[in-house]
């Protein structure tokens, strides 16, 4: 998985997890447009729907935790908003965080497992994988998962609905959005600031006693 930019220089950790694969973090940059995605189709009010990660998968689990959760669907896409105390396993990486936006989208299957491609962005986030600790105010990271179970999450409160308007769980989304525009649909600031809501609509009833997508 990789964030990176188009004409910027970043600094970034990569750690091997198979053969042909790794995961990078990169710190963001104010006014970067973003790249390492491709557009499937053109589309006037463009999402994860549209994009391509060319990332070859890794194989693992994603486990969120969190006091609060809001989920919805945008298409085709699964979308989910943690706050308070978030806690997010991606295949071997371990990511805590006040909040956390995801993306998350089935885009086909391999050796009879799910294959997802998603894209987070963690504000005051700490990661620690191994020895290795990292704190960041904002990271995104990006990348595609063979699933080796469901994605499953464990929340005090759920919301099958966007956050509302002007809270702060939708001022922190607005801050996630803005960094998703840039650096994956690779738009300028004005250009995201003006990008339309795009439709919503409910996911799946969850299950009693585990909470998944």
């Amino acid at each position: 998985m990789v964030d990176a930019a188009r004409n910027h220089k970043q600094r970034c950790c990569v750690m091997p997890l198979i053969a042909g694969s790794c995961i990078a973090f990169a710190a963001p940059m104010p006014a970067v447009a973003a790249s390492a995605a491709v557009a499937t189709q053109p589309d006037v009010n463009p999402g994860f729907d549209s994009i391509e990660f060319a990332i070859n998968p890794i194989l693992g689990q994603i486990d969120m935790r969190a006091q609060a959760g809001w989920v919805w669907r945008e298409g085709q896409s699964h979308r989910v908003h943690l706050m308070g105390d978030v806690e997010v396993q991606i295949a071997e990486h371990f990511f805590s965080a006040r909040s956390a936006s995801l993306w998350l989208r089935r885009i086909g299957e391999a050796n009879g497992r799910s294959q997802y491609q998603f894209y987070a962005v963690f504000e005051d986030m700490r990661s620690a994988d191994g020895t290795r600790t990292m704190r960041a105010q904002q990271l995104p990271v990006r990348g595609v998962i063979e699933l080796s179970g469901p994605i499953t999450m464990a929340l005090d409160a759920r919301f099958d609905q966007p956050p509302k308007l002007q809270s702060e769980a939708w001022q922190r989304l607005q801050n996630a959005e803005q960094v998703f525009a840039k650096r994956v649909l690779g738009l300028g600031s004005d250009e995201a600031a003006q990008l339309p809501e795009r439709p919503w609509s409910a996911p799946g009833q969850a299950k009693p006693n585990q909470q998944t997508l």
